[in-house]
C-alpha cells in the first residue's frame, strides 16, 4: 500500500516525537548524575568552595536542565499541534498528494512569539517536570543546610 504525503509526514512527526521523549529522559538522567556527583564532592570535602557558592553550584545545574527539558517540551507541544493539523488533512484529503504538506516538518514556520508561548506553557503546565526539578532544588537546599 502506497503512503500518501500526509501519512509520511505523520510518520516523520511520530518518529521525531519518540526521539524527543527519549532525549527528555536522558536530560533527567544527566541532571540526577551531575547533582549526585556534586553532592558527593561536597560531602567528601573535595569541593572546596565557600557557603553560598556551594548552594549555587548545587542548584544551577538543576535549573539549567529544567530549562533544557522545558524547551524539549515546547518542541513536543508544537509538533503535537502539527500532528493535529495533519489529522484534519487526513479527514479532508484521504488519498490526495499535496506538496504543501512538507511545510509541516519545518519547525521555523512558527514565529518567535509562538515558540516563547509554547515554552512558557510547558514551563508552567508540565507538572511532572516541575515537581521533579522543584524536588531537586529543595533537596539541594536541605542538604546545604544539613552540611552546614
Amino acid at each position: 500500500m502506497k503512503k500518501t504525503a500526509a501519512q509520511k509526514q505523520m510518520d516523520i512527526l511520530m518518529a521525531e516525537r519518540k526521539m524527543l521523549f527519549e532525549e527528555k529522559a536522558k536530560i533527567k538522567n544527566w541532571c540526577i548524575t551531575i547533582w549526585v556527583g556534586i553532592i558527593l564532592a561536597i560531602s567528601t570535602g573535595k569541593l572546596l568552595i565557600n557557603d553560598y557558592a556551594i548552594l549555587a553550584i548545587m542548584i544551577f545545574p538543576s535549573i539549567l536542565f529544567w530549562f533544557l527539558e522545558t524547551s524539549y517540551g515546547a518542541v513536543l507541544y508544537l509538533r503535537y499541534k502539527q500532528m493535529i493539523k495533519l489529522e484534519k488533512i487526513f479527514e479532508h484529503k484521504n488519498d490526495q498528494e499535496s506538496p504543501s504538506l512538507f511545510v509541516f516538518t519545518n519547525y521555523d514556520q512558527y514565529t518567535p512569539k509562538d515558540k516563547v508561548m509554547a515554552f512558557i506553557k510547558c514551563f508552567l503546565t508540565m507538572e511532572t517536570i516541575t515537581v521533579f526539578y522543584l524536588f531537586i532544588i529543595s533537596s539541594s537546599i536541605v542538604i546545604y543546610l544539613w552540611v552546614l
